[in-house]
């Protein structure tokens, strides 16, 4: 597991935030330290489009949460018997 914190850009209404990495300030003291050393072969910044969603035509955002996961292998044959038990309007597919 590692201890590293979530960052989430975003807000829960879903404002995005600007978010600065404790290493923001890095960037501009190594490109200083490449360009002094006559290192630096270039620099800048690109832009990129953002991905929207092909069905509602709105921006898509990717977001870190926590979750967490249940091992269905383990009680799978107590959730068939379950649902057996459950009665529905659509008929059941045979075994093979």
């Amino acid at each position: 597991m590692h201890a590293a914190p979530l960052c989430c850009c975003c807000g829960g209404c879903r404002r995005t935030r600007l978010y600065l990495s404790p290493f923001a300030q890095a960037d501009k003291e190594i490109l200083a330290n490449l360009k002094d050393r006559k290192r630096l072969i270039k620099s800048g910044a690109i832009k990129h489009s953002y991905p929207f969603c092909w069905r509602s035509d709105t921006p898509l955002i990717y977001r870190a949460v926590p979750s967490w996961f249940v091992k269905v292998e383990s009680i799978k044959e107590r959730l068939l018997a379950c649902n057996a038990q459950v009665g529905t309007p659509f008929p059941r597919p045979e075994s093979s």
